[in-house]
């Protein structure tokens, strides 16, 4: 059997070299522009997360300081006689809405992917928190959503006084789950 000498045409090796080099360069740099963007979601979407956590961390302040507040009342009030009650003070707790809309457009828009994955679970550990907050509150308004605010019946004052008591440390831990992610971000 003989072999035979295939004979390579110089011009097609060029070209065909030329093409698949300017093929891989073109996907190259398609993916360099896809990194790009992905990049740039990521840190929108950080820079709108620590915007939110900021303005949540915020929120959470005003509640506590008004939660503590109406406690102090709270504490006097129950010792007072139902007299002396119904010229004291309203009582008229403060919640505010705790935003997550930043938290949800990133992992819509896949952008967490794109993220550092400690400070997503961080970020995550936080929005959890703050969903577990939330769920007392509104357990809490629901109960008490048709009851009327009477300052003369001592177990309502017990129940908002026992309810103040629970939320306050929540609230702070809330507070410090924020200013430590703050720092991270």
């Amino acid at each position: 059997m003989k072999i035979r000498k295939i004979k390579i045409n110089q011009k097609l090796l060029i070209e065909f070299i030329s093409v698949t080099f300017a093929v891989f360069l073109g996907l190259m740099l398609n993916q360099w522009k896809d990194n790009q963007n992905n990049q740039n979601l990521a840190n929108q979407s950080s820079n709108s997360i620590r915007a939110e956590i900021d303005r949540n961390n915020v929120k959470v302040k005003e509640m506590i300081e008004s939660h503590e507040i109406i406690l102090s009342r709270l504490d006097s009030i129950i010792t007072l006689t139902e007299a002396e009650r119904h010229d004291n003070v309203s009582l008229k707790l403060n919640f505010q809405i705790i935003n997550s809309t930043s938290w949800e457009t990133a992992k819509l828009t896949q952008a967490i992917a794109h993220m550092d994955i400690n400070n997503v679970s961080e970020i995550a550990d936080v929005y959890h928190y703050q969903n577990y907050y939330e769920s007392i509150v509104k357990e809490y308004v629901t109960r008490n959503i048709y009851i009327k605010a009477d300052v003369n019946d001592s177990d309502y004052l017990e129940n908002m006084r026992s309810f103040l008591s629970a939320i306050i440390p929540v609230e702070k831990n809330l507070r410090d789950y924020y200013n430590e992610i703050l720092k991270k971000l």
